[in-house]
C-alpha cells in the first residue's frame, strides 16, 4: 500500500509537470477528431514571406479570419491569430466543405458535406531580416458522422482555404 502512494505522488507530480510544459509551450496545437494525437499548427501549411512589418501582416490576417466569418483569438507577442475550436456542417466560410477538405467519401458523396467538421484555422507570423515577414497559414480538421456508430475521421485540406487567406493579406498589404 505505501508503494502505491508513492507512486500515485510520483503520478501526480508528473501529470503537474506535464501539464506545466503544457501551459509553457507557445506553439498553438489541437486534438482533433480522427487523428491520435495532438496537431502542432507550425508544423502544418506553407510559409509564405511579405514584404511588410510583422504588424502590417497580423492586421491584414486578423482581417482575413473576419471576412470568412472567423472571430479569431490574437496573441500580438506570440504573433498569432487563430481559432482552434471551429465547427461546421456542410458549409464554411461561404464554401461547400468539400472543396475545403478531403475527409473521405461514403456512398452518400464526401464525408465533408454530411458530417459534423472540427476544424482550426491558425496564422502564425514571424519578423524576418530587412522588414521581411513570414507568415505561415495552417488549416486541420477531423471529421465525426452524426450516427452513434460513426467513427472519426481526419481531414486533408486543399489548400483553398490557406490560399484564400494569404490572397486576402497580400492584397491588403498592396493596397
Amino acid at each position: 500500500m505505501k508503494r502505491r502512494a508513492q507512486w500515485l505522488l510520483v503520478a501526480g507530480a508528473a501529470m503537474s509537470l506535464a501539464r506545466f510544459a503544457g501551459a509553457q509551450d507557445s506553439r498553438p496545437s489541437v486534438m482533433l477528431p480522427g487523428f491520435r494525437g495532438m496537431i502542432r499548427l507550425d508544423t502544418v501549411g506553407v510559409a509564405t514571406e511579405f514584404d511588410a512589418s510583422a504588424e502590417r501582416v497580423m492586421s491584414a490576417l486578423r482581417e482575413a479570419f473576419v471576412e470568412l466569418g472567423v472571430q479569431p483569438d490574437v496573441d500580438l507577442a506570440k504573433g498569432y491569430v487563430g481559432k482552434l475550436d471551429l465547427k461546421a456542417t456542410r458549409r464554411f466560410a461561404s464554401t461547400r466543405l468539400s472543396s475545403l477538405l478531403d475527409c473521405g467519401v461514403r456512398d452518400k458523396g464526401p464525408n465533408a458535406d454530411f458530417y459534423r467538421v472540427h476544424m482550426a484555422l491558425a496564422g502564425m507570423v514571424k519578423p524576418g531580416a530587412n522588414g521581411k515577414t513570414s507568415l505561415r497559414i495552417a488549416f486541420a480538421a477531423g471529421a465525426q458522422d452524426s450516427g452513434p456508430l460513426g467513427d472519426p475521421v481526419a481531414c486533408g485540406s486543399s489548400g483553398q482555404l490557406e490560399e484564400r487567406v494569404r490572397a486576402f493579406v497580400h492584397g491588403r498589404l498592396k493596397g
